[in-house]
This record gives C-alpha cells, structure tokens and sequence, in this order.
C-alpha cells in the first residue's frame, strides 16, 4: 500500500520491515514447533496412533468404537469424528435440529429405517438428552475413560469421558422418538 500511494518514509518502512521480520520468525518457529510434533505419525503406525490420539479429538473413541462393530453395523455417533469409524456412519447433531412433530420429518427416520441404522454412540453421558432414548434396545458396550477431549491448544490437556454403544431400534420409529 505504501508503494502505490507513492508514500515513502524510512521511519515507518523500518518499522514495517522489523514487524515482517518478527511475523517471519514467529511463524517459522511454530511451524517446526508443529513439524517435530507431528512428523513422527508418518514414520509407521505406532507412531501414527500416538500422534492421533493426542491430537486428533474423537480418535480414541472412535479406536474403542471399531472394535465392538461388526462389518454389518451402522452407527448414529453422538461425536462429530465420523469419518474415522470402519462402518457406515451418521453424526447425530443434525438430527438434533429436526422438527420430529412435523410429519415431513418422517423422511429421516424413512432413512434410518431403510439403512438400518442399528447401533447409536454415546459418549461424555449425553444418553439422557438424546432425542432417540426411547428407542434404545440393550446395551453394548459402556466405559469409563474412553477418551480425552484434545483440541488445538498443544498447552492444555482435555477430561477424560465416558462411552456407551446402545441398539439402536430403528424398527420403532418414528413413535420412540422424543419430541420437542
């Protein structure tokens, strides 16, 4: 900006050039602070693992989650990390948005039902507030300490939380679900 005003003043140009030299090695030095932090997960799957579930928020749930699914489950997940399960996965906050008094919003459960979604993921004891309670079936699995919250402060460490994998009993929808 200062070059197409044609306003040129050694004071001020020093003080620029000094702000983009300190800018310059701030970013320098977080970036090869990040680097060294998460290149080790490139070398082989241990270290890939390691790095994963310090960093990513979800993994560890998601690890516990897969070894209790089947190939042929489908899951509705209370965590937004989906993309890491090894079945076919929803996350639930969208459906937490819906009308269910609204008879057009039997098009979502019609979709559950028709892809047999059959299991659902609790985590953080967020059972009680689900909007699918009364349409649990037995439980599967619950667990104390199944994850931390990790965020993208390296600084800070998350609370460990709880999970649970319930049935999910599609075949009762749309009347198990708790309106609001």
């Amino acid at each position: 900006m200062l070059i197409f005003y044609k306003f040129y003043s050694k004071k001020i140009f020093g003080y620029f050039k000094i702000y983009l030299i300190i800018q310059t090695i701030i970013i320098f030095i977080i970036s090869v602070y990040f680097i060294f932090r998460l290149f080790p997960g490139s070398l082989n799957s241990s270290y890939y693992n390691k790095i994963m579930s310090k960093n990513a928020d979800g993994y560890d749930l998601v690890m516990w989650a897969n070894k209790f699914l089947t190939k042929d489950d489908k899951i509705i997940s209370t965590h937004r990390s989906i993309s890491l399960f090894d079945i076919e996965a929803i996350e639930y906050w969208t459906l937490d948005l819906i009308d269910f008094n609204d008879p057009r919003s039997f098009i979502y459960t019609n979709i559950i039902k028709s892809k047999k979604i059959n299991r659902i993921l609790f985590y953080n004891n967020n059972k009680n507030k689900n909007i699918f309670r009364n349409c649990l079936g037995k439980l599967i699995v619950n667990q104390d300490k199944v994850g931390r919250s990790v965020g993208r402060n390296p600084l800070s460490e998350g609370d460990y939380y709880a999970a649970s994998i319930y049935e999910l009993r599609y075949d009762l929808m749309p009347s198990c679900i708790i309106k609001r």
